[in-house]
């Protein structure tokens, strides 16, 4: 899955489901190939599929090294944290999740939940889901370690593993 480029993962999401940035020259505090991701590229935003961010176009900072980029279902704020080395974090009224480690990485693990749910789950590559649910659950979770190495460390994405062992989802 890691050898599929960026833009084709764009593409599979839908282009038009990403939302550029037009205030990136503002923050140069982000490096220049993030701000020219956020500019040309944008963020995934869809108010109908995981992980529900909606977003202006407009970066913010808030302060404490955290520039928003939109806000979930629920107002939790999706930020960019520089002082941690660019990883995506949700702030919620009482605490913090750790998105991703990088922004890219927001965007693989988007992708990747989008890929299993169409193309294996859709597809019952690994036969019918509610018998098998177990087994569709370690592939997404496979496909989710590939990318951030434990996805343990990301809520947003364990939960979705999770929920999906468990026969929730």
């Amino acid at each position: 899955m890691n050898n599929i480029t960026l833009e084709s993962k764009i593409d599979f999401l839908g282009r038009e489901k990403f939302v550029k940035f037009t205030n990136t020259a503002e923050f140069l505090m982000l490096s220049q190939p993030l701000r020219e991701l956020l500019a040309t590229k944008g963020v995934y935003s869809n108010s109908r599929e995981l992980p529900y961010v909606a977003t202006s176009g407009q970066l913010r900072d808030i302060g404490k090294g955290l520039i928003e980029f939109g806000k979930n279902d629920i107002r939790d704020q999706f930020c960019i944290d520089t002082e941690n080395s660019n990883r995506i974090v949700s702030i919620c009224p009482d605490h913090t999740d750790l998105i991703n480690s990088s922004f890219e990485n927001y965007i693989n693990c988007i992708y990747a939940l989008q890929y299993f749910s169409q193309e294996i789950v859709g597809k019952r590559v690994l036969g019918d889901y509610r018998k098998n649910n177990t087994r569709y659950a370690r592939k997404l979770l496979d496909m989710f370690n590939e990318i951030e190495g434990d996805i343990n460390l990301y809520p947003i994405w364990a939960v979705q593993v999770d929920e999906r062992e468990a026969g929730v989802l």
